[in-house]
């Protein structure tokens, strides 16, 4: 039986609009345009105490190497991470939630599928743990459908 591992996780890892509100679909007024994407993460049972690497990669359309449009390292400052010590588990293990946000990338007319991929690295460079998300782009329909002002039946 393989032993189950509860710490260094990417609880969550997910795409957020403006309004910090879940999202898979980025509309745009004007293409083409530049953007960043913000994505919210969670990760629990980690050691706030030392710092930790996260490696953010999105790949566009086709999802090989080819198309890679992100590749950023980050590294979390132990000073910075507010936990509540009361939270902690054995050991002194936390969690906490974060905001990532990509530099600005080309949005090019069409609709595109992005597939964002995250990595938790210790400051050797050995994965802990990874998750992946996706999202798309695309222009707002500039016709979009009215509301009915009345009922169907009137």
């Amino acid at each position: 039986m393989s032993e189950i591992i509860f710490d260094n996780q990417i609880a969550s890892f997910f795409p957020v609009d403006n309004n910090s509100e879940k999202t898979f679909y980025f509309k745009y007024d004007n293409l083409p345009t530049s953007t960043q994407i913000t994505f919210d993460l969670a990760i629990t049972a980690f050691n706030p105490n030392i710092p930790y690497q996260l490696h953010l990669t999105i790949n566009k359309n086709n999802f090989n190497q080819g198309s890679q449009i992100i590749n950023m390292y980050l590294q979390t400052n132990p000073m910075t991470i507010k936990t509540d010590p009361n939270d902690a588990l054995d050991g002194g293990l936390n969690s906490a939630n974060f905001s990532l946000t990509t530099p600005e990338f080309n949005v090019t007319n069409g609709t595109h599928v992005y597939l964002a991929k995250l990595e938790l690295l210790d400051m050797d460079g050995r994965k802990l743990d990874s998750n992946k998300t996706w999202f798309t782009t695309g222009q707002k329909d500039p016709n979009p459908p009215t509301q009915l002002k009345e009922g169907l039946n009137q």
